[in-house]
C-alpha cells in the first residue's frame, strides 16, 4: 500500500492519499480541493473519503471529492460539523466550508475501503467524534496528537479529561506495538516516540 502526503496549502491540515492498486484512492482529511488535483494529476480516483474529526481546515475538500462521486465517512460525534460553520469553525476563521453529506461511523468494528484495512479508535477530546485510524502499521490521527503535541481542547466540543484519557488508550495501544505516526498537522514520527514526549515517560 502507497501513502502520499499532500501537504497543506496555506492555513490547513495534512491530507493524505492511500492508494493499494495505484487507481483507486482513499483519502484522509482532504483539507482543500487542491488534494483532488493533487490525485488526478498522480492518476489516482479518490472513492472515499475518511475524515479524523470535522473542522474545516481537514475538510475543504470535501464537497469537490462528493461532486467527483467520492462517498464521505464521518465520526458521528462530528456530524454537525459537515453543515453548521459554527461547529466546524469555519466562520471564525473566515474560512467558509460547503455543506457536504457524511456516512455516519458509529462503531469501531473495523472495515474495508479500496482494498485496505481500517480500524477506528475514537479518540475524543479535540473535538467529540475526534478518530483515530489504524492502517496495518500506520495510525492516522488527526488532531488528536501530533509529534510534538496534542490539539487543543477550547473549541466546541472539546474536552481536555475527554483527551487524557484518549492518551492513555493510544499509550495501552503503544505498548502492543509501535506505529508510524501521521498527524493532521507537523511531521510524522511514531506513536511511542510522540507519547514519550508528551507524556514525558518512556513508552515501550
Amino acid at each position: 500500500m502507497k501513502v502520499i502526503l499532500v501537504p497543506p496549502v496555506g492555513f490547513g491540515a495534512n491530507s493524505y492519499l492511500l492508494t493499494k492498486d495505484n487507481a483507486s484512492a482513499v483519502c484522509i482529511d482532504p483539507s482543500s480541493p487542491h488534494v483532488l488535483f493533487e490525485a488526478e494529476r498522480r492518476s489516482l480516483k479518490i472513492e472515499y473519503v475518511l475524515l479524523t474529526h470535522g473542522h474545516f481546515d481537514h475538510v475543504g475538500g470535501c464537497l469537490s471529492m462528493q461532486e467527483a462521486g467520492a462517498e464521505i465517512l464521518l465520526p458521528a460525534g462530528d456530524s454537525r460539523m459537515a453543515t453548521d460553520e459554527n461547529y466546524n469553525m469555519g466562520a471564525d476563521f473566515g474560512r467558509p466550508v460547503p455543506p457536504y453529506t457524511a456516512r455516519l461511523l458509529r462503531s469501531e468494528e473495523p472495515f474495508s475501503l479500496c482494498g485496505i484495512s481500517f480500524r477506528p479508535i475514537f479518540t475524543a477530546g479535540h473535538t467529540r467524534g475526534s478518530t483515530c485510524y489504524l492502517v496495518e502499521d500506520m495510525l492516522f490521527s488527526g488532531d488528536t496528537i501530533f509529534s510534538d503535541g496534542v490539539g487543543r481542547t477550547d473549541l466546541p466540543t472539546g474536552n481536555g479529561e475527554e483527551l487524557k484519557a484518549s492518551l492513555l488508550r493510544l499509550k495501552e495501544l503503544a505498548k502492543e506495538r509501535d506505529y508510524i505516526l501521521y498527524p493532521g498537522h507537523g511531521e510524522s514520527s511514531t506513536l511511542r516516540a510522540s507519547l514519550s514526549y508528551i507524556l514525558g515517560e518512556n513508552i515501550c
